[in-house]
């Protein structure tokens, strides 16, 4: 064999050994949902003292009206709060909230309902 072509296949084995570590690498830190972070409330709502997340209104783009949740009953720590409500964001029933898997993908399935948009949540991935 000539020297070229020994360096050639070294070259190659090295190259398919490196694929191979990084997919390996990649498998395991790919495996969270994008987006990484979540908000603790929708996008334009306010936190109450006790860390409630307080609808805005119908007045303002993210908000709801006062009657016009999807089901304020469902809705997991629905508080009934003056004016239009709001909801406790760490409510144990989030993760179970219609057959979600997982606490993050019942904040999205009611952000969806509800068509709110909640930064980390209502596109969280990995549902």
């Amino acid at each position: 064999m000539e020297f070229n072509n020994i360096v050639s296949i070294i070259a190659l084995i090295l190259l398919i050994i490196l694929l191979v570590i990084y997919g390996v690498v990649y498998s395991k830190v790919s495996n969270k949902g994008y987006p990484y972070t979540q908000e603790v409330c929708p996008k334009l709502w306010s936190t109450d003292i006790s860390g409630n997340c307080l609808n805005p209104g119908n007045s303002f783009p993210n908000g709801l009206a006062p009657g016009g949740w999807q089901s304020t009953t469902n809705t997991p720590g629905y508080i009934n709060v003056p004016a239009n409500g709001g909801f406790n964001p760490n409510h144990i029933n989030w993760s179970t909230y219609k057959s979600a898997k997982s606490e993050i993908c019942g904040k999205k399935v009611w952000s969806n309902e509800n068509k709110i948009e909640w930064d980390g949540v209502s596109t969280y991935s990995s549902c």
